[in-house]
């Protein structure tokens, strides 16, 4: 808790308001703000409340813009960013200390350091930066961390790490987030990508494995989501069920469904005959190439996924992902083609 002194006029006591704040290092997805320090006059940058620098009982810090979002604790393949102290500023980074550096108090915050396919589909490069001028001096520096473009008092030093512009980008990437599955005791994975069927094992049904895709529906975002995120995915995925609406957002609207390979077939010819019709909303229809194209062969041992040639390199991400686990989940030979 953070008190703010207030004094009551005309008696002879005062009193305090407090501002609460959650326990960010538990939760998975935290605003990192940029923080100005009065004393040693440059940018922090960690999640609420401002540090104290030393005195318990003085903010030296003052709240400023929510620059970035990350995770307040670990996640799988994040990194820990920890700040130091080389004497003259802060800066902020992963372990271990570099020479003439302190480790400071404050809590990390985590983030991802390598560009890989395995990243989430909507983070952004944060760059470090260094600023030059204050009032008074104008020779002082401070490093700051941030997107792309540069201030005007500033340089690109390096990029930095990978972090998410808003909170909506990071919990849209950790709903449609799935563990990859084991695959079974008796199956291993062949060359080319099958799951080869092991000494004594049985073949398993086809498309039990869960994947992720879009539907991109003809309609102005704004005007039939809006503010009802929540309410549309809810009522999406009781109208689709038992595939999951898992996101919404725009361009026209696009509709992103986990489910397993029959169940996402058959959400898919169901809006073909009937559109795509949820309580309380407009009718929408599928745009001209805007539902993927699901095809199970007679045996039930080959599917055909086509992707809509407007989905989005986001959303091609989201699918590569979910054909990964796939592969390992479905206990028979398959052949997953993004046409």
């Amino acid at each position: 808790a953070e008190g703010i002194n207030a004094t009551v006029q005309g008696s002879d006591f005062s009193c305090y308001r407090y501002r609460l704040y959650p326990d960010y290092s538990t939760m998975a997805v935290v605003p990192i703000h940029e923080w100005w320090d009065f004393i040693n006059k440059q940018h922090t940058y960690h999640y609420p409340p401002a540090w104290k620098h030393g005195d318990p009982d003085v903010n030296f810090e003052r709240q400023e813009e929510a620059t970035f979002w990350a995770h307040g604790r670990e996640h799988p393949n994040s990194t820990a960013i920890y700040d130091f102290w080389d004497g003259k500023q802060h800066v902020f980074h992963p372990l271990p200390a570099a020479a003439g550096e302190e480790k400071g108090t404050g809590a990390p915050f985590y983030v991802y350091t390598n560009e890989t396919e395995d990243m989430h589909s909507h983070l952004k490069a944060v760059y470090m930066f260094l600023a030059t001028g204050v009032p008074g001096d104008d020779a002082h520096t401070w490093s700051t961390y941030h997107f792309m473009p540069k201030r005007d008092n500033e340089e690109v030093v390096e990029l930095a790490f990978w972090a998410w512009q808003s909170q909506e980008d990071a919990e849209s990437d950790l709903r449609l987030a799935k563990p990859v599955a084991e695959p079974e005791d008796n199956a291993t994975i062949g060359e080319g990508g099958d799951v080869d069927e092991g000494e004594g094992g049985e073949v398993g049904e086809f498309g039990s494995g869960e994947q992720t895709a879009s539907i991109t529906l003809d309609g102005d975002y704004d005007a039939v989501v809006g503010d009802s995120k929540t309410d549309f995915l809810d009522k999406c995925s009781a109208e689709f069920d038992p595939v999951e609406c898992v996101d919404v957002k725009p361009g026209s609207i696009i509709v992103d469904v986990r489910g397993t390979t029959k169940d996402l077939k058959d959400a898919v010819e169901k809006i073909e005959k009937e559109g795509f019709d949820l309580e309380g909303y407009p009718e929408l229809q599928a745009t001209e190439g805007g539902l993927p194209v699901i095809e199970l062969n007679i045996d039930g041992k080959e599917m055909k996924m086509k992707k809509p040639d407007n989905t989005t390199e986001s959303n091609a991400r989201g699918v590569a992902g979910s054909m990964l686990g796939l592969f390992a989940a479905v206990g028979v030979s398959t052949l997953l083609q993004a046409v």
